[in-house]
């Protein structure tokens, strides 16, 4: 399964904060910001929020994080 990690990296970029490694993806290039923070229970924060995003992304730049633990 984590073989596929490296064929298949997840869109974003991984970024620290206080120590901790955070997965960031944004889109969109409006001038309000929207942050979108993921719970545990969301295995896949591009997929399960891409639908939101996409459309919230014309007006506004929006930006999910999710932490890797």
């Amino acid at each position: 399964m984590f073989r596929k990690r490296a064929e298949y990296p997840a869109p974003g970029r991984k970024v620290e904060f206080k120590g901790r490694v955070l997965h960031l993806y944004s889109e969109g290039s409006g001038k309000e910001n929207v942050i979108r923070l993921c719970g545990c229970a969301a295995p896949s924060l591009v997929l399960d929020f891409h639908r939101l995003m996409k459309d919230t992304s014309v007006a506004f730049t929006i930006a999910a994080v999710k932490s890797y633990g």
